[in-house]
């Protein structure tokens, strides 16, 4: 913005303020020289209809809010049943490794108690030892 088009629209903003200001002071000046008026007969209708519509009001605000308050229940419902499930899933996996190396450590003592049995159920020494030495081999 130029400098002369500043200067026009500060003018114009200064005239349209005065007018406000003016409009302003002549509103309040007649509204000291009214005198209060008397409720009328009338006002207790309008009175039962603006409490009807502040009662609607605010079973709408009720309204709005519970639906609100269902939907974070529903969202929280959800993240509780996510982290039920990871734990489920974690505990079965546990479970199983358990049961994994059971079944390895019964594998291992059948197969060692299998071979201690055919060593001992050798006649000759010789057998005995050949079949040491292959197990020895095997262990290096």
């Amino acid at each position: 913005m130029t400098e002369r088009e500043y200067r026009s629209a500060m003018r114009k903003w200064k005239t349209a303020n005065k007018k406000r200001r003016e409009r302003q002071k002549t509103a309040q000046q007649i509204m000291d020289i009214t005198p209060t008026s008397s409720p009328r007969s009338g006002t207790p209708v309008l009175r039962r209809s603006r409490g009807r519509k502040q009662i609607r009001r605010d079973r709408s605000a009720v309204y709005r809010n519970n639906l609100k308050l269902q939907e974070e229940i529903e969202k929280l419902k959800r993240i509780c049943s996510k982290y039920k499930k990871r734990y489920q899933k974690a505990k079965t996996s546990i479970k199983h490794t358990e049961q994994v190396n059971k079944l390895n450590q019964n594998k291992f003592s059948t197969l060692s108690n299998a071979i201690k049995d055919h060593y001992r159920s050798l006649k000759s020494i010789k057998e005995k030892q050949s079949l040491k030495q292959i197990f020895k081999e095997n262990a290096i």
